[in-house]
């Protein structure tokens, strides 16, 4: 018997299936270090990201990428989100009612690339890098300056960490989503600004419904709907012109919206009752509270503490098991809050309680509530055409003058 593998096999002739210079399949262990294959840089780098060969060598490893290459895209042609993650890097179309999506697969360690979709665990060898970061447990992910992508008619639900994950990114699209039971906020915009928020439902988060924070300027967040979030439902801090508009958020943790440190927001028409607060402003300046129904929280139904400048305007805030309306903090002259044409009745407390000057209280009504219609303390601007009746206080208000 030859004692030179090599030359054994040139004279029974290669092996079928094979050339010459493939090496001989040894169980399930790699070729050696010295055979043609394990010397190829591709070969090499398929060992990096963990995709070892089967029993005869290279060309199993590259059965081994087409294969989950196979599966990756069979999974996203389906549009499986529930059961996968999603890593956005380019304008990209997601639309569930058709089935329809886009997307380049990248296994972990492998280069970047505009656009990525993970649906599974990659192996990886421990201690390797992924590609790019990503925030841990969340199920879509738009990142890395993304901008345009259309995020349309999904289901998201049952995940560790927030249902979608927006950073850096703009002008992107997220309209008639259903996100559920997330183990960490349902959707957070972080440092994202131009995006669209449409029609949305998102409820039983461990966390808030959605977020925009550090930075997420000028998004519009409307006709979305929340329910049993156990943080507030809508939370904006440190953020610019953003527009809430017409979201119907009930039967959250905190109160339905919290603007932080967030300045020229418009929040209109929303519907914010049977939460632990209503509307919320902490050192908000600039914003327009208008037309707003913040009835029945077991807090406030509106309350603004050192924030300026801001306009509350034909906003509801009756039944509230505290106060209606509650302003906090004193303002220079000309910096004070509008309070004008709000209905504030039967709450547990004030109709309208504001503490502090300078702020202009004008043509509000407030009856039937346990304890004053309207409280000011002195150095308010009593603008004028306030009613009142029916509260426990026999003198109706105090600081402005009220009519019945």
């Amino acid at each position: 018997m030859p004692q030179n593998d090599t030359a054994s096999r040139r004279e029974k002739g290669p092996v079928r299936g094979r050339g010459p210079h493939w090496p001989r399949c040894r169980g399930n262990r790699l070729p050696e270090p010295d055979a043609p294959c394990g010397r190829w840089p591709r070969f090499r780098r398929l060992r990096r990201r963990g995709i070892r060969p089967g029993r005869c060598g290279c060309w199993q490893a590259w059965m081994k990428v087409w294969s989950l290459l196979a599966a990756a895209c069979r999974a996203i042609s389906a549009a499986a989100l529930t059961s996968g993650s999603m890593v956005l890097n380019s304008p990209v179309a997601v639309t569930r009612s058709s089935e329809t999506a886009w997307f380049r697969p990248v296994f972990a360690g492998a280069p970047p690339t505009p656009c990525s979709c993970r649906t599974g665990s990659p192996r990886r060898r421990p201690g390797a890098r992924t590609s790019r970061r990503r925030r841990p447990g969340a199920r879509i992910a738009i990142i890395a300056g993304a901008s345009d992508n259309v995020i349309v008619d999904n289901t998201i639900t049952t995940n560790q960490g927030e249902g979608v994950f927006v950073q850096n990114s703009v002008n992107n699209r997220l309209e008639g989503n259903q996100i559920t039971g997330s183990g960490d906020t349902g959707l957070v915009l972080e440092g994202s600004s131009g995006n669209t928020l449409l029609t949305n439902t998102l409820g039983d988060s461990s966390d808030g419904a959605i977020v925009l924070q550090l930075g997420s300027n000028d998004n519009l967040v409307q006709s979305n709907s929340f329910a049993q979030n156990a943080d507030a439902g809508l939370t904006v801090s440190d953020s610019t012109g953003n527009r809430i508009l017409s979201n119907a958020l009930q039967g959250s943790g905190d109160s339905g919206i919290v603007l932080q440190s967030s300045h020229g927001t418009t929040v209109t028409g929303n519907d914010v009752s049977g939460n632990t607060g209503g509307i919320e402003l902490s050192y908000s300046d600039n914003n327009l509270i208008r037309s707003n129904i913040a009835n029945d929280t077991t807090g406030d139904g509106i309350s603004l503490s050192h924030s300026l400048n801001n306009h509350l305007e034909l906003n509801q805030a009756n039944g509230n098991s505290s106060r209606g309306i509650y302003v906090d903090g004193e303002a220079a002259s000309g910096a004070g809050n509008q309070l004008i044409g709000n209905t504030t009745n039967a709450n547990r407390g004030d109709g309208i309680d504001v503490s502090k000057a300078t702020h202009t209280i004008r043509g509000n009504t407030a009856r039937d509530n346990d304890s004053w219609g309207i409280f000011a303390d002195p150095g308010n601007i009593d603008g004028g055409s306030n009613l009142a009746g029916g509260n426990a206080e026999s003198a109706q208000c105090t600081g402005v003058v009220c009519t019945p």
